[in-house]
């Protein structure tokens, strides 16, 4: 599918709770093939609930956002294929999660398919060493 803007948000809004300050509020913006984006801002400004929304992972409350010609919320499976994202903070990992507990929740989130998962998870284990200590807490 093409595109103008392989990230296109139009009036993007994320309220957690119906009586709360919402934590995004009417965002729209569009991002380029090629361009860098940097989102500043002080804690709380919605930084990262933005660029959870944008990767499939937080859906908005109101407005549209596209990755790719791709609508988030309707077409969620073909527009997370080209997002990734590292977030920055102690949730990158869940400690209290195993090391194959951790792929399986990720893989989930990236919608792999339900039959390919334990192979999946299998191939990284053994690729980065991890394999024997798959069941222990990272």
């Amino acid at each position: 599918m093409t595109t103008r803007y392989p990230v296109c948000l139009k009036n993007i809004t994320k309220q957690y709770t119906v009586e709360g300050k919402p934590a995004v509020d009417d965002i729209s913006l569009t991002i380029e093939a090629g361009q860098v984006l940097a989102l500043l801002g002080p804690n709380g400004a919605g930084k990262t609930t933005t660029v959870k929304m944008i990767a499939g992972l937080v859906t908005p409350t109101a407005g549209q956002l596209t990755v790719m010609g791709y609508d988030i919320l309707a077409q969620r499976r073909p527009a997370v294929g080209y997002i990734g994202a590292v977030l920055e903070g102690a949730r990158n990992l869940y400690w209290r999660l195993s090391a194959e507990e951790n792929l399986r929740y990720f893989g989930q989130l990236r919608l792999v398919p339900r039959k390919q998962l334990p192979g999946r998870i299998e191939t990284l284990l053994a690729h980065f060493g991890l394999y024997e200590h798959r069941h222990k807490e990272v």
